[in-house]
């Protein structure tokens, strides 16, 4: 069960003469949405999609905020995808603030944005799985199968690969692994190179 945000533009509502409009819910998937449930391969499903324009959100961003976890409260999504906001500021930002409130309700969440999106620099320090994306909607279908390979690995509670091999933008965590040389040896190794 999934739940996806998306700002108005995504939505089809409009573009910028729509970034005013209030968060809105409908029922499945819209917009890249509908992609988004051809990859899911009857493997899950869109239930619900929140739309907000994002200079509403930006204004009101408390209130958007109140509403979106009132409605996760009643929907107990197993996950939470956002976007992806690729460049666009306004929704990176969003984007990234509502994974962070989903993430501390205990629902994984994932996002995708281009790494020069302002939304990237605000919330990678706060350890969000932020998958990295192309500029523009021109990688839309990449961006939303590495957004989907995440959520399941996620969602199931299977190990998380490094940012590299998973597709994210570095989150500035650090994960001790096993090498099977001792630290001692990696050292000095370091040392004489």
């Amino acid at each position: 069960r999934i739940v996806h945000y998306l700002n108005a533009f995504f939505a089809g509502i409009g573009g910028e003469e729509e970034a005013h409009a209030p968060l809105r819910i409908q029922q499945g998937p819209i917009g890249p949405g509908l992609l988004l449930e051809q990859l899911l391969q009857g493997q899950g499903q869109v239930v619900t999609t929140l739309v907000c324009g994002d200079g509403y959100c930006s204004e009101h961003e408390e209130a958007v905020v109140a509403q979106v976890r009132e409605h996760l409260h009643k929907l107990q999504p197993d996950v939470f995808i956002a976007g992806p906001a690729f460049r666009s500021g306004r929704y990176g930002l969003a984007c990234g603030r509502l994974c962070l409130e989903v993430e501390g309700m205990g629902i994984p969440a994932i996002t995708g944005m281009h790494r020069e999106n302002p939304g990237s620099d605000l919330y990678c320090p706060e350890h969000l799985y932020i998958i990295a994306t192309e500029a523009s909607a021109v990688g839309m279908r990449p961006a939303l199968e590495r957004m989907l390979r995440l959520a399941r690995k996620r969602a199931m509670g299977e190990p998380i690969g490094a940012a590299t091999e998973e597709g994210f933008l570095p989150r500035a965590v650090r994960r001790t692994i096993e090498t099977g040389v001792p630290a001692a040896v990696r050292a000095v190794d370091m040392a004489l190179k």
